[in-house]
C-alpha cells in the first residue's frame, strides 16, 4: 500500500435515478401513400416532429394530391402528444383485399418493416389503407377488407410473439361503415391483440369519408403510460399547457368539434345511447361526448377478444407485454449459468432459487413498480426443482394491474340531516 495514496476516491455511476430513454409507447405508422423524392416507398423512418416531416416532403398539399392521410394524421398525432416518436413507413395504396391482407401476411409489409432497425422500439402498430371507396368489396357492417384483416393481422402479431417479440397492439383503420345496426361483434373474434377505430372527426369525415382519425388515435396512446385507458378523460402526464387541468379532450375548439361514425354522414350525438352501447359492446373504438360536459373523447381501447378475456382492452396488454420484455431481458443473462443445489435433496438451493428470483424482481421493481404502471408485480421459483437441458426452471410472475374505472352509480338524496 502506498502509504502516501491518502482517501481513495471511487467515481459512483447511477446516483441521479437518471434511466434509459422510455420506449413504451414508439409508434408504428403504416400508411397507404406515395413516394416523395425524400422518401421512398417502404423505406421506415423515425418522425419527431412536424417540421420532420415536412423535410421529406410530408404536407398538407401531399394528402390533398394524392388524396390520402398521411400527413393530417401526423399532424394530428403531434398535436395530441408532442413527444410523439412514430416509426413511419409508406407504402403502395392497397386496390385489393388480397392487397390489403398482404400487409399483414408472413413476410408481408408489416413484417418486413419489423425487421428493421429503426422500427425495433415499436410497441403499437397504426394502420392507415388510404384504400379508394370505390375499391372497398360489399359489407353489411364495416367494410369486409377489415374483417379479413384481422386473423391475418393477429396471426402476425402470434408470429413476432413466437419470435419472442412483444407487439401490444395493431390499430386498424375501420375504412367504411356501412351501417351502424349490422356491425359484426368483434368481442367474438378471439383476436386479443387487434383493435378497429372507427371513430373520424368533422375534418375527416367531410374531407376523407372513408377514413378514421388514426392520428388522432396515435397522439391519444403516446400521449398515455401502458396502465392509462385511451379513453380517459384525464391523462396521468399530459402535455405542459395541459398540467393541473382535469381533462385532456380531443378537442381543440378546431378538431373535433364533432365526432361521426367512418363513412357515415352522422354524428355519434345523433346516435341514440343504445346504439352507441352496442357499438362499444361490439368492441369499435369510437369518439363521442358526456351529455353535458365539454370535449370529445375515444371510447376506450376494446380489443377483438371476449369481454371475460384478461386480453379485453389495450391497456392489459401493454402492462402483460411491459412484464414480458423485462423479465425476459433480465433473465437472459442468467441462461446456461451455473445453478447450485442442495446436495442432501438434489433439488436447486434454496439461495439460488431466491438469488433468481431477486434478479427478476428488480427488473419488475424498476421497470413497472418505481414508475406506478401497476399496483404490484411479484417473482416466485420454487426451489424444488432439477432443471436440466430437458426441463426448463419454472418462474412464476405475478402483476396486479391497475384497474380502470369505467363507469359509476351515484345516490343523491334530499335529507333532513347528513347520516353518511
Amino acid at each position: 500500500m502506498n502509504p502516501f495514496q491518502g482517501p481513495v476516491i471511487n467515481k459512483v455511476n447511477g446516483s441521479l435515478g437518471r434511466t434509459a430513454a422510455n420506449t413504451d409507447r414508439v409508434i408504428g405508422f403504416i400508411a397507404g401513400g406515395v413516394a416523395t423524392t425524400e422518401l421512398a416507398i417502404n423505406t421506415p423512418v423515425r418522425i419527431l416532429s412536424l417540421p420532420q416531416a415536412n423535410s421529406l416532403l410530408l404536407n398538407e398539399s401531399y394528402d390533398a394530391n394524392n388524396d390520402v392521410l398521411v400527413y393530417d394524421h401526423l399532424k394530428e398525432a403531434f398535436r395530441l402528444n408532442p413527444n410523439a416518436e412514430i416509426i413511419l413507413m409508406i407504402t403502395a395504396i392497397p386496390t385489393t383485399k388480397a392487397e390489403m391482407l398482404a400487409w399483414f401476411a408472413v413476410n408481408g409489409i408489416i413484417e418486413t418493416y419489423l425487421t428493421k432497425q429503426v422500427a425495433k422500439d415499436v410497441k403499437t402498430i397504426f394502420t392507415a389503407f388510404n384504400i379508394d371507396a370505390g375499391d372497398l368489396g360489399t359489407a353489411v357492417g364495416i367494410a369486409d377488407e377489415v374483417l379479413a384483416s384481422i386473423p391475418v393481422a393477429q396471426n402476425l402479431v402470434n408470429r413476432q410473439f413466437t419470435a419472442n417479440r412483444y407487439i401490444d397492439d395493431i390499430v386498424l383503420d375501420g375504412v367504411y361503415v356501412e351501417s351502424v345496426d349490422d356491425l359484426e361483434d368483434l368481442r367474438a373474434l378471439d383476436k386479443p391483440n387487434i383493435q378497429v377505430l372507427i371513430a373520424s372527426d368533422a375534418y375527416v369525415n367531410l374531407n376523407y369519408a372513408k377514413q378514421a382519425a388514426i392520428g388522432a388515435a396515435m397522439g391519444m396512446l403516446g400521449v398515455r403510460q401502458i396502465n392509462e385507458n385511451l379513453g380517459s378523460v384525464e391523462v396521468i402526464n399530459p402535455p405542459a399547457l395541459f398540467k393541473g387541468k382535469e381533462n385532456y379532450p380531443l378537442s381543440d375548439g378546431i378538431r373535433f368539434a364533432d365526432a361521426f361514425i367512418v363513412g357515415k354522414d352522422i354524428t355519434t350525438a345523433s346516435l341514440p345511447a343504445a346504439t352507441l352501447g352496442a357499438i362499444n359492446d361490439k368492441g369499435y373504438i369510437f369518439a363521442a361526448q358526456f351529455a353535458g360536459y365539454d370535449g370529445f373523447y375515444f371510447s376506450g381501447d376494446p380489443t377483438c377478444a371476449d369481454i371475460t378475456s384478461d386480453y379485453a382492452y389495450g391497456n392489459n396488454n401493454s402492462v402483460w407485454n411491459k412484464a414480458a420484455r423485462l423479465v425476459r431481458a433480465a433473465l437472459i443473462p442468467k441462461v446456461r449459468s451455473v445453478l447450485k443445489k442442495d446436495p442432501a435433496t438434489g433439488f436447486l438451493r434454496p439461495t439460488t432459487a431466491s438469488s433468481l428470483e431477486q434478479t427478476a424482481q428488480t427488473a419488475l421493481n424498476t421497470g413497472l413498480i418505481a414508475p406506478d404502471l401497476c399496483s404490484d408485480a411479484k417473482v416466485a421459483i420454487n426451489a424444488e426443482q432439477t432443471p436440466n437441458d430437458t426441463t426448463p426452471l419454472e418462474v412464476q410472475v405475478q402483476v396486479v394491474k391497475d384497474g380502470i374505472l369505467h363507469t359509476m352509480e351515484v345516490n343523491i338524496s334530499l335529507n333532513n340531516s347528513i347520516s353518511i
